[in-house]
């Protein structure tokens, strides 16, 4: 039995009725992909550091093969704990990059009040500036509280809405080229048709 290829002018719609779905799955499950997003680095670190040790019984040279040893072995470390506890590691780090972040921020805000405390007139710009500034400030400790479970939720569910916002907007781009090249052929087709009857 022969399966019949799909149309070309199909697939683009195919493609973003995926991205949609993949959006939804997103939102609808979020503690899979997290642990899907940790495991898949975990397997790629094991599978690297197995790579890595091969070839150390051929080496000679002590100090590149305890390199290469220690090398492989924090390798494969790494990726186990991902693989046997990918929320945990997921956890520490998000909250390890949410602490930079946050930190970050704290810093930038510290330095915009230093700036701002320089200007002299009171304008609306410098009201503005403060007003960044202590958003800086809250966003920052709103890191620092929240759990970094929660945080990669909201991650996840983040970039689930992304996706099915870049489908849809795949799907209406795709219905207005559609349409566009309708009427250019039937302007063509009526132009056409008036020289053939002049």
């Amino acid at each position: 039995m022969k399966v019949k290829n799909i149309d070309q002018k199909w697939l683009p719609y195919v493609y973003s009725c995926l991205l949609i779905v993949a959006g939804l799955l997103f939102i609808v499950l979020p503690d899979f992909f997290l642990r899907l997003f940790v495991i898949i680095p975990g397997i790629a670190a094991v599978a690297y550091g197995i790579f890595v040790l091969l070839p150390l019984k051929n080496m000679e040279d002590s100090n590149l093969k305890r390199v290469t040893l220690i090398k492989g072995c924090i390798s494969i470390t790494f990726g186990l704990l991902a693989v046997i506890g990918p929320m945990a590691v997921a956890a520490a780090a998000i909250k390890i990059v949410a602490y930079i972040f946050a930190v970050s921020l704290i810093v930038m805000a510290v330095l915009g009040f230093y700036s701002t405390s320089m200007e002299t007139s009171e304008s609306d710009n410098r009201k503005k500036e403060i007003f960044e500034n202590l958003a800086l400030l809250l966003i920052a400790v709103i890191l620092f509280l929240i759990s970094p479970k929660s945080l990669g939720y909201a991650i996840i569910r983040i970039l689930g809405i992304c996706a099915i916002a870049a489908g849809l907007v795949w799907i209406v781009f795709e219905v207005l080229s559609k349409k566009n090249e309708i009427v250019v052929a039937d302007e063509a087709v009526v132009v056409k048709t008036e020289e053939e009857d002049k």
